[in-house]
């Protein structure tokens, strides 16, 4: 897991996403083709389960974290224990604030 500097977001997919996240609304699968196609961030926020965590970066984390967000990334398994992983391995990251904030506490 790197910390990479720049990656692309657009604030109306983050907020379309948000909207079927809130709503539990399935995302065609030609259109999660094409915001998957956007880059890294938005793969892993689409399949969290099935994301090569070799190309994760925990800020994407923090990026539109709103409690839609939060609730979608807290079924994630994967994502789970690629932060407890991260944490055992670099204790200077915020690593464990993420993880309290997805995991810990209720919404």
């Amino acid at each position: 897991m790197m910390v990479r500097e720049e990656y692309y977001v657009d604030p109306m997919v983050d907020n379309y996403l948000n909207f079927c996240f809130a709503f539990n609304l399935s995302i065609d699968d030609s259109l999660a083709g094409n915001i998957a196609a956007l880059g890294p961030y938005y793969r892993w926020l689409l399949q969290p389960d099935a994301f090569d965590y070799s190309l994760f970066d925990y800020n994407w984390v923090f990026h539109h974290f709103t409690i839609h967000f939060k609730r979608w990334l807290r079924k994630s398994k994967r994502l789970k224990e690629a932060l407890l992983q991260l944490i055992k391995q670099d204790t200077t990251t915020d690593t464990e604030r993420i993880f309290i904030l997805i995991y810990s506490f209720d919404d």
